[in-house]
């Protein structure tokens, strides 16, 4: 598996960068929300992982950033879509009602 010989060749300098970039675009604005995310992140590293880094992000932080960056990108299709109804008239503003910014 090549993503698992990356990881496994990655100091911890590099895993901690990777997951703050990931991060960063994941949750802006970072520098706001990098307190408790990384609390977060050190948390379960910490408690479920026994701060086994490589563990952690093959089997923990990778799916979950791809199940959040799905989800992410299913309200914003539901809010252009709600969008779209309300600029040509149509009823309600979608799913949301609007806008999901207090979601994420």
């Amino acid at each position: 598996m090549q993503l698992g010989r990356a990881v496994r060749t990655m100091d911890s300098e590099a895993v901690d960068s990777c997951i703050q970039r990931s991060l960063s675009a994941l949750y802006p604005p970072f520098e706001e929300t990098a307190g408790t995310l990384l609390g977060q992140v050190f948390d379960v590293l910490e408690k479920t992982f026994r701060h086994d880094a490589l563990r952690y992000v093959i089997d923990f932080f990778i799916p979950a950033k791809h199940i959040l960056e799905t989800i992410q990108q299913q309200a914003c299709v539901s809010t252009c879509q709600g969008e779209e109804l309300h600029q040509e008239g149509g009823k309600g503003a979608g799913l949301w009602g609007g806008g999901v910014s207090g979601l994420f």
